[in-house]
């Protein structure tokens, strides 16, 4: 056991990498530990709870093994930076996003009610509840091109997106969860809407799937 210890010391993190993709329980350990306190201090920013952002960061940890056979990265930091962080990152900040989703009562989509701040949301675009199924149904079928839509956003502008229009919070709340200004909320949510309108746009004269559409 100290002789493979001490051969793992001396390997890249390439190797690491490669030997944790086939299952190596101490290879992963190596590469993913030393992201666990950067893990915890952004869910913390994000859910303001400890205990939630312990969670987060387990939760992270969860899905980090589960799909490390996907992550198509060298795992070797160079100037434009560390790929395998980066990618650890997004999967801890969508956990902790996920945690403040459940904790609005599951609430997934929240497009057609104000959200009291006095600003516009994207539910503004969306036609008013009715008793017509036909109209219920191309409701059902925006909502889901939405969440498609959001799905494909850049990492910063999907975080600013899912906090302010989807569960609601203001845009002095989002900015403190995010450690950024409000003018920085702001100015992403407008290139977010802006992005989502596009593709809404697109779908509806193609008649074709959100999803399917590149960024």
């Amino acid at each position: 056991m100290a002789t493979a210890s001490a051969s793992l010391e001396s390997m890249t993190r390439p190797g690491l990498l490669l030997l944790a993709q086939r299952g190596d329980r101490e290879s992963l350990a190596r590469l993913i530990l030393p992201y666990a306190a950067g893990l915890y201090r952004g869910g913390l920013r994000l859910t303001r709870n400890p205990a939630d952002a312990e969670d987060a960061r387990q939760e992270a940890y969860l899905k980090v093994i589960g799909r490390l056979e996907q992550f198509s990265g060298s795992g070797t930091p160079d100037e434009k930076g560390d790929d395998l962080h980066a990618w650890v990152s997004r999967i801890g900040a969508n956990a902790s996003i996920d945690i403040l989703r459940k904790r609005r009562d599951g609430k997934l989509f929240s497009l057609e009610q104000p959200t009291g701040t006095g600003e516009e949301t994207l539910g503004g675009s969306l036609a008013a509840r009715s008793d017509n199924p036909e109209q219920r149904f191309a409701r059902r079928e925006m909502r889901k091109r939405m969440a498609d839509s959001i799905k494909q956003l850049a990492p910063e502008l999907r975080r600013v997106c899912l906090l302010r229009d989807v569960l609601e919070y203001s845009t002095q709340e989002v900015a403190e969860r995010l450690g950024v200004s409000s003018l920085t909320v702001r100015l992403r949510l407008f290139r977010a809407r802006r992005r989502l309108r596009e593709k809404l746009a697109l779908a509806r004269a193609r008649r074709v799937p959100i999803a399917s559409q590149a960024n």
